[in-house]
C-alpha cells in the first residue's frame, strides 16, 4: 500500500505552551517502540549492561512512569504483520543469540531491524523492568491504542489533586488517538520528543486539540496510516480541512463510529468523500468510475507522467479501502472484528500474514492484461522495479525475459482468475454503464502507459493503480 506522510499531522494539531513545572511532576505513559530507540548502545557491552541503561534512563528522565512495548510474536496474525514486512524489505539482520550476559555483536539499528531479535529483547527487557519497580506492559501487537488507553485509565483513576497524565513518544498515531479517544471534559497530554536528526520537543493538550475528536481517527484512517494506504498526492492537511469547514461530511462519516454499519452504507459516505476530496463542481454527482473516467480524458492532452495514479480510485478498489478504514476505526475504539471480513486476506506464500485485499475486480480485460509485459533480467521480477509486481499484476508470456521461466517468482497464469461481486447492493459497472464505459477508460489508459515505457528502453517505473 502507498505510505503517505503522518508526520504532517503535527502541523495541524495545536501545540501547548511548554510547562516545566508540569513535566516535572506528572505520571508518564511511554510509548516502548520510542524508548528502544531513543538510548544509545556503547560498544562492547553485554544486553544486562544495555538493560540497565534503559533503567536510569526512565529514572532519571521520567519518575514515575508505565512503559507499554509491542508485541513482536510471529504467530499474532494482525493487519500490522504487513506493514512489519514492508519494513523488513529495506533492512534486515540476522538472528542474534540474546541473554542478560551475552555480549552485543552489531549496531542497535540492525539489531532492532530484525522482528525476532526486537521480541526476544522487549521480553528480557520488560522482566527487567518490571524487578525494578517500572511497571511494564506488553501488547499482543500494536501498542499505540493499548497506550492511549492506559493513559485514559489512569487519568480516570486519579483525583482533582493528583499529578497530571503525560504520553511520551515521537509517533503521530498517539497524539491522533489521544486527541480521539480521550473522553470529553478530561485533559491528557502528550510530549514529542524527537533526539534524532532534527530535535524537536513539544507538549501538546487534548483540550487545545478538542475541536479535532469528532473525526481525527476516520481522517487519519481514510487519507493512510500504517493498515490503510494513502491516496496519491492528497495529503492529511487537506481532508481535515473539508471535515472542520464542511459540517454535513462530518456527520456523515460518524457511520465509521459505529458499530454494526455495513460495508454498503459505508461506501455511500467514503464514495462522497473521494468526491469531495477531487472535485469541486457538478461532477460531485456522477458515479465515482464515471467521475474517474472524466478525469482521466483530462490527463491525456497534456500526457502527464503521474496521470492515472492521480486518478481517484475505481469502485471496487474503493469498497476494500473503506472496509480496511473501518476495520482499523473500529480497532482503535477496542471493537473487535474479523480483518478478513473488511479488506484482509490470508498470504498465499505465509499463512501468518495478512495482506490487503486490492480489488474483487480485474485490473483490466484479459486480451489487454496479456499486453503488459516487464524487461526484468537479473531480479527473477522480485522487487518493485519490476513494472509487473509494482501494478500488482504477474508477469506474462509477453515479458521479455521472464516468460515461463521457473525463476520468476512472479509468473503465475490466469486461469481461473476469481470474479467476485463487489457486493449485492452495489451495481456492477456493466449494469451501470452497458460495460463500455470503463473498458474504453481501461484501454486509454493502457496505451499511454505503453507509449510511456517505450520511450525508456531500459526501465520505466509505471503506477498503474488499477485497482
Amino acid at each position: 500500500m502507498r505510505q503517505g506522510k503522518k508526520s504532517e499531522l503535527y502541523n495541524v494539531f495545536n501545540p501547548a505552551i511548554q510547562n516545566s513545572s508540569l513535566l516535572s511532576d506528572c505520571q508518564f505513559v511511554i510509548d516502548g517502540a520510542w524508548l528502544l530507540r531513543q538510548v544509545c548502545w556503547p560498544h562492547g557491552r553485554t544486553f544486562l549492561d544495555i538493560f540497565q541503561i534503559y533503567e536510569n534512563y526512565i529514572q532519571r528522565n521520567f519518575r514515575d512512569a508505565q512503559v507499554v512495548f509491542d508485541g513482536y510474536k510471529n504467530d499474532v496474525i494482525g493487519v500490522k504483520t504487513y506493514e512489519r514486512l514492508r519494513r523488513k524489505e529495506t533492512s534486515f539482520a540476522v538472528d542474534v543469540d540474546i541473554g542478560p550476559d551475552k555480549m552485543i555483536t552489531v549496531t542497535k539499528d540492525k539489531f532492532l531491524s530484525n522482528v525476532v531479535n526486537k521480541y526476544k529483547l522487549v521480553r528480557l527487557l520488560s522482566e527487567h523492568l518490571n524487578r525494578k519497580g517500572i511497571v511494564t506492559t506488553v501488547a499482543a501487537e500494536d501498542a499505540d491504542a493499548l497506550i492511549i488507553r492506559t493513559a485514559i485509565e489512569m487519568n480516570d483513576r486519579r483525583l482533582l489533586e493528583d499529578r497530571p497524565v503525560v504520553v511520551v513518544g515521537n509517533n503521530v498515531d498517539l497524539l491522533v488517538l489521544l486527541v480521539g479517544l480521550t473522553p470529553d471534559g478530561d485533559n491528557i497530554h502528550f510530549y514529542k520528543i524527537v533526539s534524532i536528526g532534527k530535535k524537536d520537543r513539544k507538549l501538546y493538550s487534548t483540550r487545545d486539540n478538542k475541536c479535532f475528536k469528532s473525526f481525527i481517527l476516520f481522517a487519519h484512517a481514510f487519507s493512510g496510516c500504517d493498515s490503510t494506504s494513502a491516496v496519491f498526492n492528497k495529503g492529511k492537511k487537506i481532508i481535515i480541512s473539508l471535515l472542520s469547514e464542511n459540517k454535513d461530511l462530518c456527520d456523515a462519516v460518524s457511520i465509521f463510529y459505529e458499530g454494526g454499519s455495513s460495508a454498503a452504507q459505508l461506501y455511500t459516505v467514503a464514495e462522497k468523500m473521494i468526491k469531495h476530496w477531487y472535485v469541486n463542481n457538478e461532477q460531485r454527482n456522477l458515479p465515482i468510475n464515471e467521475l474517474r473516467f472524466e478525469l482521466f480524458r483530462t490527463f491525456v492532452p497534456g500526457a502527464k507522467r503521474d496521470g492515472l495514479q492521480s486518478l481517484p480510485p475505481t469502485e471496487a478498489a474503493l469498497l476494500e479501502h473503506t472496509k480496511r478504514v473501518y476495520f482499523q476505526v473500529q480497532q482503535w475504539l477496542n471493537y473487535k472484528l474479523d480483518p478478513q471480513d473488511w479488506g484482509w486476506e490470508r498470504s498465499m506464500n505465509d499463512a501468518v500474514i495478512l495482506i490487503p485485499t486490492k480489488s474483487s475486480l480485474k485490473a483490466a480485460p484479459d486480451d489487454l492484461l496479456g499486453k503488459i509485459g516487464c524487461k526484468c533480467v537479473k531480479s527473477n521480477c522480485a522487487k518493485g522495479r519490476c513494472v509487473c509486481k509494482h501494478a500488482g499484476l504477474s508477469c506474462t508470456k509477453f515479458c521479455k525475459h521472464c516468460s515461463g521461466s521457473e525463476d520468476c517468482i512472479n509468473f503465475e497464469t490466469r486461469e481461473d482468475y476469481p470474479q467476485e461481486d463487489i457486493d449485492e447492493n452495489l451495481e456492477s459497472d456493466n449494469e451501470k454503464y452497458g460495460g463500455e464505459g470503463e473498458r474504453q477508460e481501461e484501454l486509454e489508459e493502457v496505451e499511454v502507459v505503453e507509449e510511456e515505457i517505450t520511450r525508456d528502453e531500459d526501465f520505466f517505473e509505471v503506477d498503474f493503480d488499477y485497482y
